[in-house]
């Protein structure tokens, strides 16, 4: 079961950016988690599709899982995205997993001090495998 994420494709500053619009996230289940693989580069053109994509899967407690193998770009709009996404879960008891397979987007979130905020994982297999939900280090300072 897969299906596109659909919304609306906003206008920044009355540029219609229907024109610079990239590839969807996709939306599939696998051993009863959510998760949605993310196109390669994620930004501001493209970044309401993955919130739409997140919104629509975000229920209560759940485990979601973000595929972003084929992902080779990320901007601060993708990064805008997740952050508010994983406090959301977190608040409910649920997760965000982000499986990473680029080392330049793991930069990208390392540079901005969030590589320590995500659940962060190498392959898939791997992120739908755990079934601990560790606190982060933030939570523990509290």
């Amino acid at each position: 079961y897969s299906r596109p994420a659909l919304a609306a494709v906003p206008t920044v500053m009355n540029i219609d950016l229907s024109a610079y619009r990239t590839e969807g996230c996709r939306i599939w289940f696998m051993g009863g988690l959510p998760i949605v693989s993310v196109p390669a580069e994620v930004d501001i053109s493209n970044a309401h599709l993955l919130r739409s994509a997140l919104l629509e899967v975000c229920t209560g407690d759940s485990v979601v899982v973000v595929d972003m193998t084929a992902t080779t770009f990320l901007d601060a709009t993708g990064v805008g995205v997740l952050a508010p996404i994983t406090k959301r879960l977190q608040d409910a008891g649920g997760e965000l997993r982000l499986v990473i397979g680029n080392a330049n987007v793991w930069r990208v979130l390392e540079v901005l001090g969030l590589d320590s905020v995500f659940h962060i994982f190498t392959n898939l297999p791997e992120a739908l495998a755990s079934d601990r939900r560790d606190p982060l280090p933030y939570d523990q300072a509290a």
